[in-house]
C-alpha cells in the first residue's frame, strides 16, 4: 500500500511540474534587413520570422515613435540585419506592412546573432 501511494506521489508530483512548463509568453519578433532609414521611421525586409503573422520577404515600415523603449534604439545602415520584436496583435495592412507597437530593436551580424554592445 505504501508503495502504491509513494507511485501516486511521485506520478502527482511530475504531472504538477510540467504543468508549469512553457507558460512564459514570449514576443513575436523577426530579423530583417534594413531597406531605408528616413530618420523617423524604417523600412525593412523579413528575412526570418517567429510567426507566420510577417511571411519571408515581406516589406515592413515602423515610426520610431512606435517603439515602447528607445533608450536603447541605435541608428542603423542601410543593409544592416536586425531583429525586430513586436506586437502582433498592432499590424496595419498595406504595402508595406506598419508594426504600430515595437518593443525592441536588436543590430544582427552576418549569421543572425546578435551583437553585443
Amino acid at each position: 500500500m505504501k508503495k502504491i501511494i509513494s507511485v501516486c506521489i511521485c506520478v502527482l508530483f511530475v504531472a504538477i511540474s510540467l504543468c508549469g512548463c512553457n507558460n512564459e509568453k514570449t514576443n513575436p519578433y523577426f530579423n530583417a534587413v534594413v531597406l531605408d532609414d528616413e530618420g523617423t521611421s524604417f523600412t525593412v525586409e523579413c528575412t526570418e520570422s517567429s510567426l507566420d503573422t510577417i511571411e519571408n520577404g515581406t516589406r515592413v515600415y515602423f515610426e520610431k515613435n512606435a517603439m515602447v523603449n528607445t533608450e536603447d534604439m541605435s541608428d542603423f545602415d542601410i543593409g544592416d540585419n536586425i531583429r525586430i520584436l513586436y506586437n502582433s496583435d498592432r499590424i496595419k495592412d498595406g504595402d508595406p506592412i506598419e508594426l504600430e507597437v515595437v518593443f525592441a530593436v536588436y543590430l544582427l551580424d552576418q549569421e543572425g546573432n546578435l551583437v553585443n554592445d
